[in-house]
This record gives C-alpha cells, structure tokens and sequence, in this order.
C-alpha cells in the first residue's frame, strides 16, 4: 500500500489525520504529500541501482 506522505494514497482517511497530527510533532511539521511522479520515479532509479548492483557483482 502506498504511504500518506504521497498524494496518491486512497486507504482510510482517519490514518492519513492521525500520521499527519504524529508528523507535526516532528521538525517535519507542515510537510505536504508528494506527488505520484515523483513516488514512481524514486522508484525506477531504485530498480535501476539494484539491476546495475547485480551485473556488476555477478561480472566480479
């Protein structure tokens, strides 16, 4: 499932309140949700890093 510090978040309401009343305790206070892009391409580059970590230690 995805996190409610991204806007594409579609579970239950009640505990996107409940980590954003959590989260303004923090430094992190007044954060606002991340686009999908964003999500998405974290998530490519991630994916990326891990093929390239893979082809270099099976070529090792």
């Amino acid at each position: 499932d995805i996190k409610p510090i991204f806007k594409s978040y579609h579970s239950q309401p009640v505990y996107k309140d409940i980590f954003f009343q959590y989260l303004d305790m923090t430094p992190w206070r007044g954060f606002k949700p991340r686009g999908n892009h964003r999500r998405l391409l974290q998530k490519v580059i991630n994916k990326v890093k891990k093929r390239i970590a893979r082809v270099t230690q099976l070529a090792a």
